[in-house]
């Protein structure tokens, strides 16, 4: 399950610490969440490649360059591999319709040779 989700590893634990029962028998055998994030964490490292030590060795599959309907949604890529922008055709012309526009800035989510993850939505 976990190794699929691609919310943090905390917010899983606290759905499933959160459904399971209150009875102190049961309770005992869930796993701290230290010990259950180290599990989803190695589930997660079977699953998914390991990011490449520096930015410049990064390359990226088909897989993650094209919708699941195989629209292209790498925009750009510099040459530097210090800039990317996903985006497809279809989102672009919507932002360009759209009178008002929401940016997001996250910085905790990207490998540490990224600086930010900045993602633009449309308000419709």
């Amino acid at each position: 399950l976990a190794a699929e989700d691609p919310r943090p590893v905390s917010e899983i634990y606290d759905e499933l610490a959160s459904n399971i029962t209150t009875n102190l028998d049961t309770a005992a055998y869930f796993p701290s969440c230290d010990q259950a994030r180290n599990t989803m964490y190695y589930s997660r490292t079977k699953r998914y490649p390991r990011l490449p030590a520096r930015r410049q060795d990064r390359w990226l599959t088909a897989e993650q360059t094209t919708t699941k309907f195989g629209a292209q949604f790498l925009m750009y890529d510099s040459p530097t591999n210090d800039i990317l922008i996903f985006a497809t055709k279809a989102g672009v012309r919507l932002l360009a319709q759209s009178n008002c526009w929401c940016g997001d800035e996250t910085i905790m989510i990207v490998p540490s040779w990224y600086q930010q993850f900045f993602t633009l939505h449309a308000f419709m």
